[in-house]
């Protein structure tokens, strides 16, 4: 055989070094790697020593990204929206989408809704949700001129 128990292999996948540890049958040996144990193919292993001089095949350590310190002094400073006037005189509800976690497409979960003062002044308001013509819960509040007003969620399945 090629290898033998306690030998020092290159798992080649990963580039880690383990030990070899038992042979499961002629094409499988159980390696070490740190403590935790794992069978693997004789094919997927090599001897280290190649790698280890070899300057086209040595592991590439990933560089550290540079932090730039700044004080608070560099920081700018945003000026307050309130201060300017409303471009657009209007009073709106706002849909923004919540995406669902899933890896495969983009898929709209629920909706949050804002209400959205672009008026001049604030705005006392009084929010019913009814459903089937009974009110199932309301609130009353004031949104301030250039403000967002949190309402609520509303869920896909109660669009369709």
């Amino acid at each position: 055989m090629k290898y033998q128990i306690g030998d020092k292999v290159l798992l080649l996948h990963s580039k880690e070094e383990a030990t070899i540890i038992d042979f499961l049958d002629n094409q499988m040996v159980s390696v070490e790697v740190e403590g935790v144990q794992f069978p693997v193919f004789i094919d997927q292993i090599d001897f280290p020593y190649y790698y280890r001089f070899s300057p086209s095949q040595k592991k590439s350590t990933p560089e550290k990204p540079k932090i730039v310190k700044r004080s608070l002094d560099d920081l700018r400073v945003e000026k307050n929206k309130t201060d300017q006037p409303a471009s657009a005189e209007n009073l709106s509800f706002v849909l923004l989408p919540v995406l669902a976690d899933t890896e495969d497409e983009w898929q709209v979960e629920s909706f949050k809704l804002y209400l959205h003062n672009g008026l001049s002044h604030s705005v006392q308001f009084d929010y019913r949700v009814s459903v089937l013509g009974n009110v199932d819960w309301q609130f009353a509040g004031k949104v301030e001129r250039g403000h967002n007003f949190y309402l609520h969620d509303f869920l896909m399945e109660g669009f369709n």
